[in-house]
C-alpha cells in the first residue's frame, strides 16, 4: 500500500524538476564576461529589469548598439554580443578590442568600427544583410567580408592589410583601401564599382577591368611606385581620364587590358633607351615597338614633375637631356594600345 502511495510523489517531484529545468531554460541568461560591455548591453534589451540580458530579450532586440567613449572604462571583449542575432546597427571607437567576429549577427546593415587601434581582425563574412562597413584608422591586418553579397560600401582605409578579397561583393560601389600593405587587387568581378581609393599601397598589380570604368566618379591609385600594371577596361580611355598630372596615378604606373600578359616584361622589348646611365644625350629607339597611331614620350622625375613631352615622328630619336639634374627618371611612351615605363639614370 506504501509503495502505490509513493509513485505519484515521484510523479510530482519528476514534473516539478522538469518544469524548474524548463523555466531555467527559458530565462538562460547571456554569458558577458566583460563588465563594461555588460552594463551597455543590459541598458540596451534588459527588458523586465533584472540586470541582466536573458537570451530571449537579446534575440528580441533589432535596433542599434553603440559602444560610448568612456575612458578609463573600454571594452575590451564583445563575447555576448552573438546573441544579437536581429541586431541592425554596431558601432565603436576607441576601444580596446582586438578581434571581432559578427557572423551571428545576421541582419546586420551597418558597422563602424573605425579608429580602433587595437583591432587587428574583422570577420563578416556570410552577412548577407551588411551594406556598409567602416573601419579605417585600425589595426587591422584580416579582414573577412567573403559572402558579404549586399555590401556596398567598404571604407578600411589606414589599415595594415596585405590581402583583401572582395569578389564576392557584388554590389560594391565604393572601396576605400588606402594606406595598407596591399601588393594586388582584384575588383574586375565589382561590376557596380564606381568609386575606388587604393593610393599608398604596394601594389604591383591592380586588375579594374570591371566593365564600368566609364561610370567611375572617383579613382586613386597614386602612391604605388612599384611597377604596377593597372588592368582596365580601355588603355585609351583610362590613359584621358586617371593621369598623373591630376593625381590619380604614378608615373610609373602603366595601363594594359590584358596585364597577365606581363607589361612590364612586355616593355623590355618594345623600346630601348640608351645610354643608361646618360649625362647628355638619350637616345630612344621605338621601331620594335607595336603601335597603329603617333607615339608619345614623356619624361619624369621621381616626384611625378614632368620635364619633358614630345611626339614621337621617328623609330629613332634622341631627347637633350643636358639641363637635368642627376639621378633617377622615368621615361614614358604612350601609344593607342599601350603605355609602357622604363628607367634610366642622369649623371
Amino acid at each position: 500500500m506504501k509503495s502505490i502511495l509513493l509513485l505519484p510523489k515521484l510523479n510530482v517531484f519528476f514534473f516539478l524538476l522538469f518544469s524548474l529545468n524548463s523555466i531555467t531554460g527559458i530565462c538562460q541568461n547571456v554569458y558577458i564576461p566583460d563588465p563594461v560591455l555588460k552594463a551597455i548591453l543590459v541598458n540596451y534589451a534588459d527588458t523586465d529589469f533584472d540586470g541582466e540580458v536573458q537570451v530571449a530579450e537579446a534575440a528580441a532586440y533589432s535596433g542599434a548598439i553603440s559602444l560610448s567613449y568612456n575612458p578609463p572604462n573600454f571594452v575590451s571583449d564583445l563575447t555576448g554580443l552573438e546573441a544579437f542575432t536581429a541586431l541592425t546597427s554596431f558601432s565603436f571607437h576607441m576601444q580596446d578590442i582586438t578581434t571581432m567576429d559578427l557572423t551571428a549577427n545576421t541582419a546586420l546593415v551597418d558597422v563602424d568600427c573605425s579608429d580602433n587601434p587595437n583591432l587587428t581582425s574583422i570577420d563578416v563574412s556570410g552577412i548577407t544583410s551588411l551594406e556598409t562597413l567602416i573601419c579605417h584608422s585600425s589595426g587591422l591586418t584580416n579582414l573577412n567580408v567573403s559572402g558579404a553579397t549586399f555590401l556596398s560600401e567598404l571604407d578600411c582605409w589606414r589599415n595594415d592589410l596585405t590581402t583583401l578579397d572582395v569578389s564576392s561583393n557584388l554590389y560594391l560601389t565604393s572601396l576605400s583601401v588606402s594606406q595598407n600593405e596591399l601588393t594586388s587587387l582584384d575588383v574586375s568581378a565589382n561590376s557596380v564599382l564606381h568609386y575606388l581609393g587604393c593610393s599608398e599601397n604596394q601594389l604591383t598589380s591592380l586588375n579594374v577591368r570591371n566593365g564600368n570604368n566609364s561610370n567611375f566618379t572617383g579613382f586613386y591609385a597614386a602612391g604605388n611606385t612599384n611597377f604596377l600594371c593597372i588592368e582596365v577596361d580601355d588603355v585609351a580611355w583610362a590613359s584621358a581620364n586617371w593621369t598623373i598630372a591630376n593625381g590619380d596615378i604614378d608615373p610609373t604606373a602603366t595601363f594594359s587590358e590584358n596585364c597577365s600578359t606581363g607589361v612590364n616584361e612586355q616593355s623590355a622589348s618594345s623600346f630601348t633607351i640608351s645610354p643608361n646611365p646618360a649625362s647628355n644625350e638619350l637616345f630612344l629607339d621605338i621601331a620594335s615597338l607595336s603601335r597603329n597611331s603617333q607615339v608619345e614620350v614623356k619624361l619624369y622625375d621621381l616626384t611625378g614633375k614632368l620635364m619633358y613631352q614630345s611626339l614621337v615622328m621617328d623609330d629613332k630619336t634622341y631627347m637633350d637631356i643636358s639641363d637635368f639634374a642627376s639621378g633617377t627618371y622615368l621615361v614614358k611612351l604612350e601609344t593607342d594600345q599601350s603605355v609602357t615605363t622604363k628607367k634610366f639614370i642622369k649623371q
